[in-house]
């Protein structure tokens, strides 16, 4: 990783780029791996399941932002981002055995959309280091069941790097990790407690304006 960001510095110098400062639109790619926490119980019976799983997609997102170089080449800023493709998936059944298989259902979550503050170091006037903390919005929902959708709220932390190639555009990549709250789901007589977590893996695009 230090001989890439070097690698970065040296070539940085041949170009006249952009500082990050300003409003910029950009596009990303997105490998997003799902983790799912599935509780249920059957109050009869006294049942009670658990079921994890995990999955992956890609996506693509837009994003819009804003960014500020102080003297000392330290930065801030915002950006908010909304999924256009691969914003839905399908997660595991959560099964309670093969006596009670007819209450099989499965997790569906959409991404809605999400926003975070950028704070980080400018190299050369051409490499952006950042760390970022925000918030990620989506929906949830058992699969079986489309009017038993619930809102999931979220945080997000992550890091990036950004590296401008012309007074205007700048590719980049990011990680970033969001963790939702736990919510409950009823159906047919049930209480789903689904928790889920995301992990996403970006490169993309921003132009500056």
């Amino acid at each position: 990783m230090l001989r890439f960001i070097l690698f970065l510095l040296l070539f940085a110098n041949a170009l006249n780029a952009k500082t990050f400062e300003g409003f910029y639109v950009g596009g990303a790619l997105s490998r997003n791996f799902f983790y799912q926490n599935v509780k249920t119980d059957i109050n009869v019976l006294n049942y009670h399941v658990k079921a994890y799983d995990t999955k992956n997609n890609n996506s693509f997102e837009a994003s819009l932002g804003y960014g500020m170089k102080f003297n000392n080449n330290f930065y801030t800023g915002i950006e908010a981002q909304v999924p256009l493709l691969g914003r839905k998936i399908s997660l595991s059944n959560v099964s309670l055995g093969d006596q009670y298989s007819g209450v099989l259902s499965k997790t569906k979550f959409v991404n809605v959309f999400g926003a975070h503050a950028r704070f980080g170091y400018v190299f050369e006037d051409k490499i952006l280091l950042y760390t970022l903390l925000g918030y990620n919005h989506g929906r949830v929902g058992r699969e079986q069941y489309y009017d038993s959708w619930a809102n999931l709220d979220g945080y997000k932390v992550g890091a990036g790097l950004e590296f401008a190639f012309t007074d205007n555009l700048a590719a980049k990549t990011e990680y970033s990790y969001t963790r939702f709250n736990k919510k409950e789901i009823h159906n047919n007589g049930l209480d789903f407690v689904n928790q889920l977590a995301l992990h996403s893996v970006k490169i993309g695009l921003n132009y500056y304006i």
